[in-house]
C-alpha cells in the first residue's frame, strides 16, 4: 500500500469524466433511435389494426346488401344515396347514407369505427335482362390518431330475377 500521495500510487481502472460524458451521449442516442423506432412501429401496427377493422366491416356490409339485392325485385332510387327495392319475402327495403353510416330500413349497419364519406347506387334497368346495381362507396377509419385517405371501393351487383 501506499501512504504518499505521488503518481506512482494511483490506480489507473477508472474512468474520467470526458469518457462517461462521451459514453452517456452515445448511449442516448441509441435509445433516442430505438424509442422513435419503436413507437413508429406502434403506430404503423394502429394503422394496420384499423385498416383490417374497416376492410372486414365493409366487407360484411356489401356482403349482407348484395344478398339480399341479388334475390329482389323493384329497384328504385330517389336519390344516388338511397336504394329501395322489394325482397325476397315481399317486403320493401331502403339501403341509405344517413351522416358517415350506412342504415338499412333506418338501423345503422356500419360499425362506428368505420366512416362512410359517400354512397353511390347507380340503376341499370336493361328489358329482358336482369337488374344490376352499380355500388360505390369510399371508406376510412374513425379512430383517432389514424390518417388514412379514403378507400374507393365499387362492386356491380345483378339480380336473378328476371
Amino acid at each position: 500500500m501506499c501512504y504518499m500521495l505521488h503518481d506512482s500510487c494511483y490506480k489507473k481502472g477508472g474512468y474520467t469524466l470526458i469518457e462517461l460524458l462521451v459514453s452517456i451521449g452515445i448511449f442516448s442516442i441509441i435509445v433516442t433511435i430505438a424509442v422513435g423506432g419503436f413507437v413508429r412501429a406502434l403506430n404503423t401496427q394502429k394503422q394496420a389494426t384499423s385498416l383490417m377493422a374497416v376492410n372486414t366491416n365493409v366487407a360484411s356490409t356489401i356482403e349482407l346488401m348484395a344478398r339480399e339485392i341479388r334475390t329482389s325485385t323493384n329497384f328504385s332510387s330517389l336519390s344516388p344515396e338511397i336504394l329501395n327495392f322489394v325482397n325476397a319475402k315481399g317486403e320493401s327495403v331502403s339501403y341509405a347514407l344517413v351522416g358517415e353510416a350506412i342504415e338499412k330500413d333506418g338501423s345503422k349497419i356500419t360499425d362506428d369505427n368505420v366512416s362512410v364519406k359517400y354512397l353511390n347506387f347507380q340503376l341499370f334497368n336493361i328489358v329482358d335482362y336482369p337488374s344490376r346495381i352499380n355500388v360505390s362507396l369510399g371508406v376510412s377509419p374513425k379512430e383517432r390518431g389514424v390518417e388514412f385517405g379514403i378507400i374507393n371501393i365499387q362492386t356491380t351487383i345483378s339480380s336473378r330475377n328476371l
